[in-house]
């Protein structure tokens, strides 16, 4: 099945837009510690832009890998990974309008099964040969970093929390900005792949 090429850029511009997003976002979430003031709007607007880009390229990262390069095993934990990430979204939205504390326990509940989805999802990306299907060490780049940023986060965490260090929020959302730069390279390589003239 083909692609058109507006899709792939459309998924290189949601992953660029949503590293800038990110940034913002830690910026904002230090300007936050740093003045002791809350924005809910703020949050709102975030939270809903975060989902919606993150949304549209796990979309569009299906419809390439399936459709078009036709990883079909993909799809289940992919499809998955879409429907959590969905209802994750509503649930947050809902957190941030002050719905209640039983939301964020239901919220951290999907967030172990949705882990698990990532982790299986992960492992297959991991699994697939780079020199039958060479772009894919492109999304390969995208779970090590990822992986890598979440364990610098953890580190970071536990030396901010035992050394007595005030809590910086915003680096969480500067290191999982970082990944999003392999996935948009991902879908660059494809375009360049079409773009290749047939032998």
């Amino acid at each position: 099945m083909k692609i058109s090429k507006r899709k792939l850029w459309i998924g290189v511009i949601s992953s660029l837009l949503f590293i800038i997003l990110k940034l913002l976002d830690g910026l904002s979430d230090y300007h936050v510690a740093a003045d002791k003031t809350y924005d809910t709007a703020k949050q709102l607007i975030f939270t809903i832009a975060h989902f919606y880009l993150y949304i549209s390229i796990l979309f569009l990262l299906k419809n390439v890998l399936i459709d078009f390069y036709h990883q079909e095993f993909l799809r289940k934990n992919l499809s998955w990974i879409i429907r959590l990430t969905a209802i994750t979204a509503a649930l947050s939205i809902l957190i941030v309008l002050g719905f209640g504390e039983y939301l964020a326990i239901i919220g951290l509940i999907l967030a172990f099964i949705e882990l698990f989805f990532y982790l299986r999802f992960f492992g297959d990306v991991m699994s697939i040969d780079v020199h039958s299907f060479p772009i894919i060490s492109q999304l390969k780049w995208f779970v090590k970093a990822l992986l890598i940023s979440l364990l610098f986060l953890v580190l970071i965490s536990v030396v901010m929390k035992y050394g007595g260090m005030p809590e910086a929020k915003y680096l969480n959302q500067i290191f999982l900005a970082i990944p999003f730069i392999f996935m948009s390279m991902f879908f660059y390589k494809t375009i360049k792949y079409l773009e290749k003239p047939l032998k």
